[in-house]
């Protein structure tokens, strides 16, 4: 039975053989690198996969910049920024329900001097 969703994988496939028949007409060097196992194919289909990664890469990081969400790294330290956002909203919301209460108090303390 053939799933109705078989053509998902179509459209990476697609780009992939575009990227290894722009490496083929991009043309092969007469020594080829050691990945390349000496072997023509696999190097175009090598720089194919990097080519398609690298692509995806860009449109990742592209789309995400879009809706404000930029990679945010720091050596080995990595921050979610929406995760710190969402921290820094309950933060906010809690001293605004205290300064809420400390006027309450305030409003109902007396004036002047506690004798009177």
């Amino acid at each position: 039975m053939v799933k109705a969703n078989w053509w998902r994988p179509l459209p990476a496939l697609v780009l992939l053989w575009l990227a290894v028949m722009l490496s083929w007409a991009a043309g092969t060097p007469s020594e080829l690198p050691g990945v390349a196992l000496e072997w023509p194919l696999l190097l175009h289909l090598e720089r194919g996969v990097v080519l398609v990664a690298g692509l995806a890469l860009v449109v990742l990081v592209g789309t995400r910049a879009t809706m404000g969400h930029f990679p945010f790294k720091l050596g080995q330290i990595e921050y979610a920024v929406a995760e710190i956002n969402e921290q820094l909203e309950q933060t906010k919301r809690f001293h605004q329900e205290q300064m809420g209460a400390l006027e309450d108090v305030l409003e109902n303390r007396p004036i002047g001097p506690s004798g009177e």
